[in-house]
């Protein structure tokens, strides 16, 4: 019995080493394309003035927390009722990522650089920019 939790143990210790996602995720920009496809025509809040309160965290059991803060302004605009916390589940496939909730939908593409998370979808033209959370030299969970 010990051996079977010891191996258990160990494959999730070596599929948490796999996930580079894991951790708190705070958002740097978010960004939208006027031009389906075409980068040339992205236009971000940062480019507005806005710096909007937003993170994700990714945890080990495929599960996921998000804070958006929408506006007041945003709600009434575009009829806004769902809450600025959301939570559910992920895969990530090479460098797809997908949720469970349906405000996510499509698939995302995950590229990371220089502890720089982006985020692109291409269904709904949207990009976001994300920087990892970190603590006294750990990631913060």
């Amino acid at each position: 019995m010990k051996a079977l939790i010891l191996i258990l143990f160990c494959a999730n210790q070596l599929f948490a080493q796999d996930n580079p996602l894991l951790g708190k995720w705070i958002m740097l920009d978010e960004c939208s394309f006027t031009e389906k496809g075409n980068m040339n025509t992205k236009y971000c809040q940062s480019d507005l003035g806005i710096i909007r309160e937003s993170y994700k965290l990714f945890k080990e059991d495929n599960t996921y927390e998000c804070y958006y803060k929408n506006r007041d302004w945003e709600r009434a605009l575009y009829n806004i009722k769902y809450s600025d916390y959301t939570e559910g589940t992920y895969t990530l496939d090479e460098n797809v990522l997908r949720y469970s909730d349906t405000a996510y939908k499509g698939e995302w593409l995950v590229t990371i650089d220089n502890n720089i998370l982006t985020v692109y979808n291409a269904q709904s033209n949207k990009m976001a920019h994300y920087v990892r959370e970190i603590m006294y030299g750990r990631d913060v969970l």
